[in-house]
């Protein structure tokens, strides 16, 4: 752990907030918004996130300021728009689109003759960067439950309800890339890496 870094662990309502080295004289609170202000300077906070409202919250702890940050960040994004994306279907529908995938259509449609298993292309927002989004506000959810960003969590999962949980690896997350489409999820992304 770096001087710059702080970790907060929380095990059955218990938080355990690491900070960076300081005087044992020192007000622990000064250098809660010492951090803010240090992580802020290296760009893992916006400006406006380590600002004096949030230094003024003493009972707030460091994964809370995280988590208040990234369903802001959502939120925003929420209210412009979700992208969509193509991305690859496979199952059974009622009409011939797309490619019919004849051993799954024999296996699975044996009996009922009106149905066809097939792939084709669909147009919507479960995509890869939102599993991570999603990911990311279910384990907000988690570690919310009870506070003052309960609400506000809720209220953003609400836009997730037709995105597939996936179990996401470091290289998931590290090969997204943003293009001008969604440029706009660049700081979401940031955070969300973060907190998984």
């Amino acid at each position: 752990m770096t001087q710059t870094q702080a970790t907060s662990y929380t095990l059955r309502g218990l938080t355990i907030e690491i900070h960076p080295k300081a005087d044992k004289e020192d007000d622990d609170n000064k250098w809660k918004g010492v951090l803010l202000q240090m992580l802020k300077a290296c760009g893992k906070l916006k400006a406006e996130s380590a600002g004096a409202a949030h230094v003024k919250r003493q009972h707030l702890n460091l994964l809370e300021v995280y988590f208040e940050i990234y369903l802001l960040e959502i939120e925003a994004l929420v209210r412009r728009g979700v992208i969509k994306k193509y991305r690859k279907q496979t199952h059974n529908t009622k009409a011939l689109k797309g490619k019919l995938e004849f051993a799954g259509h024999i296996r699975y449609n044996a009996i009922h003759k009106e149905r066809f298993y097939t792939t084709h292309q669909v147009y919507d927002s479960n995509h890869l960067l939102h599993q991570v989004l999603y990911k990311t506000l279910s384990i907000a959810d988690q570690f919310t439950m009870g506070t003052r960003l309960s609400d506000l969590t809720k209220r953003v999962l609400v836009n997730f309800s037709k995105v597939d949980y996936k179990i996401l690896t470091a290289k998931q997350l590290n090969c997204i890339t943003l293009n001008w489409k969604s440029s706009s999820y660049g700081d979401a992304l940031d955070i969300a890496r973060l907190i998984i």
